[in-house]
């Protein structure tokens, strides 16, 4: 069942990256086309600026690269039709129609509230430092509301990157929540701890060269101690496991496209429908 839904899915799925000024590759999320558009979380392209933004699906290794675009950071966030919502949505809309995407599949949602605690569900996603497409299975542990919203735990082992993934219901492969709540803490605390540490490496670089205590230079020690602490954190980042998922439920975008069906020219019977 898990290879049905592997080869029924993984070409729907895609690799968003976020690439800063200096062309390196800083911010991994998900996510998956329905209709002519991609739907992904809503917190990865708000951290901070970037400059490019990479897109592109794979074929059935997970890994080959079928059809990729590079947007300036800036039309990425033009492209996003809810971007302008003051209040977080959970979710992203982001168009989809170019023609490198033109023959990429689209995934089904879900259109049932019912969820069941013990249900197996299925989650597609990339991870940060391998850029592969990867599978992970899971189970229903518990289902909340917070914030007036309605989520899915699961019961899986997800690294970031995950971020964005569709939750497929692994009976029907229909998808019924998109991860990434709560999996952003952690690009957070590490986007803060790399802010503090280049602040710090920034004010002893000012300070280099003016004390000398027995031909040793203490703020080069300090400088070399910075630089092996983010070396550190950064491979405690990209090693970083998370035991449980935390998914909105794909409600959230249905209402979204129920509301502006007319304005997208969306049919909902093409991209939803029943659990089973």
């Amino acid at each position: 069942m898990y290879k049905k839904t592997w080869n029924d899915c993984y070409a729907s799925v895609c690799c968003i990256n976020f690439i800063n000024k200096s062309g390196i590759k800083s911010v991994t999320a998900t996510g998956f086309k329905v209709g002519p558009y991609i739907i992904s979380d809503d917190y990865s392209y708000k951290t901070h600026e970037f400059s490019e933004v990479e897109i592109f699906f794979t074929g059935v290794d997970g890994q080959t690269p079928t059809s990729r675009i590079v947007l300036p950071f800036q039309a990425f966030r033009d492209s996003i039709l809810n971007a302008s919502f003051e209040e977080p949505t959970g979710f992203s809309v982001i168009r989809g129609d170019y023609k490198e995407f033109a023959s990429v599949p689209s995934l089904s949602l879900c259109n049932s509230a019912k969820y069941e605690i013990g249900q197996q569900t299925v989650m597609l996603g990339f991870q940060f430092e391998h850029q592969n497409l990867s599978i992970k299975s899971g189970l229903i542990s518990a289902i909340f509301h917070e914030s007036g919203r309605k989520y899915i735990e699961v019961d899986s082992t997800l690294r970031y990157g995950f971020s964005g993934a569709p939750l497929i219901n692994i009976e029907s492969g229909k998808v019924i929540g998109i991860l990434g709540h709560r999996l952003e803490l952690l690009n957070k605390a590490y986007v803060n701890l790399m802010k503090i540490i280049n602040d710090n490496l920034k004010m002893l670089k000012e300070g280099e060269g003016k004390i000398n205590i027995q031909d040793i230079d203490p703020i080069q020690v300090l400088i070399a101690s910075q630089n092996q602490i983010k070396h550190m954190a950064k491979e405690f980042y990209k090693s970083a496991d998370f035991r449980t998922g935390y998914a909105l439920t794909i409600n959230n975008v249905l209402r979204y496209f129920s509301e502006m069906a007319l304005d997208m020219n969306i049919s909902m019977k093409e991209i939803s429908g029943p659990c089973k």
